[in-house]
């Protein structure tokens, strides 16, 4: 709530500053409004308020007050210029109505995507875009009701003094330096002279951001930002859970030294309850896991706690394998790096899952590897002659059935401890349990006529050591051996995953017939998360060209729109790259959402100029004044939409900055090949064939009256 607040502020500066404190105000007041409008619709639509939905809204904040910003300026334009407050309202709606809804729309169905994707990914970051969503159609709503009313209610008709300064009541109108104003006239007249050129450099630069992505890393799930992570513990395979829980209660002891660490809670024999959206279930039944959830005071403390335990943990435990993973964004997956391995037999699979752990362990950066088809159990078979047994009245069935008594239990009773009915079994003492020489000094009950009489195990059979595998795994009903592999804190997955499959072609490793490998981990959910976010483009896309062919009419403005949308992915690119932050799926949000704003101001240009017939002609003074009077409303969105994300640049960690960096460093690039572009394409399509100008309903009834 804190980023709403500091965000909040900056706007209302930046409101002040452009608009002045009239128009300040009223822009201002429909924050509030449509803030609530948001948090309704989250509740007709049965979402929650949690972190995703709150920083939805400081996303949304600056992007909430555009359509307000806009409808002010434009009544207090037509104030200026004579009209009565309810003409002066009437002739903006009519002007605005279309553009503005093309524009907000346009908006929304960028980021749709986000919003209608499926599974894990899209529950989390879902109500950042359903934040955006409500809060632009909330937005349009007020900006076309309460704000326009109320601005052609309050703001003055007199025109301001021309100036920078206090005693030219910069405060009443906003701040104009007419210095600056001239200067970016007169490069606006310098690109449309030479709109080929102004055009060309536009582009050249955002095909530097698209060559940027190349040298980009690629962190498709950055860490999560949290106080918490996650300590898991392998024993081998035939450990009982007390020398595991002996083997964490030593580890507990010594992750409690580490500065900043407040909690640890472990889980034994299987997993912990999934504390983080999206942490995996599993290890039922296996007495030698432990899994724990471990809370520091903060997200530093956490990353470092995270590394000492990673660097020193192993070899302090050598019997143990314990790795501390940091809590991951993205869907859920068993390791940032997944080998899966199908076939049909087990030993090859296991053979083969060892030349792929092997190669791993040779890799700087990979702290351990482990394989779902593990290490065998030892397993006592017991070989009991038939032929003695029946002579003794005893099946195989009876024997099993007593072994599986005195080694496990009999369930004798059971006792109520703190509301839970807990049984109470009989079995061999543990310290015979593990004892092979004890089990086969045993006896077996045998009944009979004369009552119950014991057999010697031995005179019945006799009794092997051997192994028997662990597990069987299986995937979409095929065996398949997973080969996960845990990276260094710090190192990315994609690094570690592109060197170990180098490693492995330059081993010779190769596939038998009948076998086939597959990614999972990072690069699988990837995969997964991409497909899932093109579920709906195909319709999107179309809904998106349908818009904006129906706002303006025209096919050529149309190409126009998406030219500039295109341009703003490889300035967005850009901005990340010379931030020195990663490729990653954050990143893809944040540039879907930079689409849709930058067709917002292409969008606002191409209405002022579809209005004036002069401009449409291809008249070049008629241009720059379209592009002139829509300047300030342009400048002062934009300013809200980086102000209202200023707070998120600066957090902590290594998931938000880049999403903020990207929006804020391609609003503000997008904003001015929008001064640039469009109006030198513009002009270049008037040339050719003149644009049909848009006469607003107001224009229309006065050009009638004249005739």
């Amino acid at each position: 709530m804190g980023n709403i607040g500091i965000g909040f502020i900056i706007i209302l500066a930046v409101l002040f500053v452009t608009l002045g404190w009239r128009a300040s105000v009223i822009v201002a007041a429909s924050l509030p409004i449509t803030i609530g409008f948001t948090l309704y619709c989250f509740k007709l639509y049965g979402l929650q308020i949690h972190q995703m939905s709150v920083t939805g809204l400081v996303v949304s904040l600056g992007i909430m007050v555009d359509n307000a910003i806009v409808m002010t300026d434009s009544v207090a334009q037509h104030r200026r210029s004579g009209l009565s407050p309810l003409a002066a309202i009437r002739k903006s709606i009519a002007h605005l109505k279309v553009p503005l809804l093309g524009s907000t729309l346009t908006t929304i169905l960028a980021f749709a995507p986000i919003a209608l994707m499926p599974g894990k990914g899209g529950e989390f970051v879902g109500p950042i875009s359903w934040a955006v969503i409500f809060s632009l159609l909330g937005s349009y709503l007020v900006s076309f009701t309460l704000v326009a009313g109320v601005a052609g209610r309050w703001l003055p008709a007199d025109l301001p003094d021309k100036g920078l300064g206090l005693n030219k009541q910069w405060f009443k109108y906003g701040i104009e330096v007419p210095h600056i104003s001239e200067k970016f006239a007169s490069t606006l007249r310098g690109a449309l002279a030479r709109p080929w050129l102004a055009m060309l450099s536009v582009v050249l630069v955002s095909v530097l951001g698209y060559v940027s992505a190349g040298f980009m890393t690629s962190s498709f799930f950055p860490p999560a930002d949290r106080d918490m992570f996650q300590i898991q513990v392998y024993l081998p395979a035939d450990t009982a859970i007390d020398a595991t829980r002996k083997m964490t209660d030593e580890i507990t002891a010594d992750v409690k030294k580490i500065n900043g660490i407040t909690s640890i809670d472990w889980f034994i024999g299987n997993s912990a309850p999934p504390f983080y959206y999206n942490l995996m279930t599993g290890g039922e039944g296996m007495a030698y896991y432990g899994q724990a959830m471990v809370k520091s005071s903060g997200f530093k403390e956490s990353d470092n706690a995270v590394r000492l335990i990673q660097r020193d943990f192993n070899r302090k435990y050598p019997s143990a394998q314990i790795l501390a993973l940091k809590l991951e964004q993205g869907p859920p997956v068993a390791a940032p790096v997944e080998l899966r391995i199908y076939g049909p037999n087990l030993n090859t699979l296991k053979e083969l899952s060892d030349q792929v752990r092997l190669a791993a362990s040779q890799l700087e950066g990979v702290l351990s590897s482990r394989s779902s088809i593990g290490a065998p159990r030892t397993k006592v078979w017991m070989n009991l002659s038939e032929e003695k047994m029946a002579q003794v009245g005893m099946s195989l069935t009876d024997a099993s059935n007593q072994f599986q008594a005195a080694l496990i239990g009999v369930v004798g009773g059971s006792v109520i401890e703190g509301g839970e009915d807990v049984h109470v079994r009989t079995r061999i003492a543990d310290e015979h349990r593990g004892d092979f020489s004890h089990i086969l000094s045993g006896y077996l009950t045998v009944a009979n006529d004369q009552g119950r009489a014991t057999v010697p195990l031995a005179a019945l059979g006799d009794a092997t050591i051997g192994p028997d595998a662990s597990s069987i795994t299986r995937r979409n009903g095929r065996r398949v051996s997973k080969v996960l592999v845990f990276p260094a804190v710090g190192l990315l997955s994609q690094t570690i995953l592109t060197e170990l499959l180098a490693k492995l072609d330059d081993d010779g490793f190769t596939l038998p017939a009948g076998y086939e490998l597959d990614l999972g981990g990072e690069a699988g959910g990837k995969k997964d998360t991409m497909g899932e976010m093109l579920t709906y483009l195909n319709i999107i896309a179309s809904l998106l060209v349908m818009v904006v062919v129906l706002s303006f009419n025209s096919f050529r403005l149309t190409a126009v729109i998406f030219s500039v949308a295109l341009l703003s992915v490889g300035l967005g690119l850009l901005s990340v790259f010379s931030g020195g932050y990663s490729f990653g799926f954050i990143v893809i949000i944040a540039l879907m959402g930079l689409m849709g704003l930058a067709i917002n101001a292409a969008i606002v240009i191409l209405a002022e100029l579809k209005a004036s017939p002069e401009a449409c002609g291809g008249d070049k003074p008629a241009i720059i004044e379209c592009v002139m009077s829509c300047c300030r409303h342009i400048v002062s969105t934009t300013l809200t939409t980086v102000g209202g994300l200023v707070p998120l640049m600066f957090t902590v960690g290594l998931f938000w900055p880049p999403f903020a960096i990207a929006l804020i460093g391609g609003v503000v690039l997008t904003t001015m090949v929008s001064f640039y572009f469009v109006p030198t394409i513009f002009l270049l399509m008037a040339q050719r064939r003149a644009f049909d100008p848009v006469i607003d309903e107001p224009q229309a009834k006065s050009l009638e009256a004249n005739v």
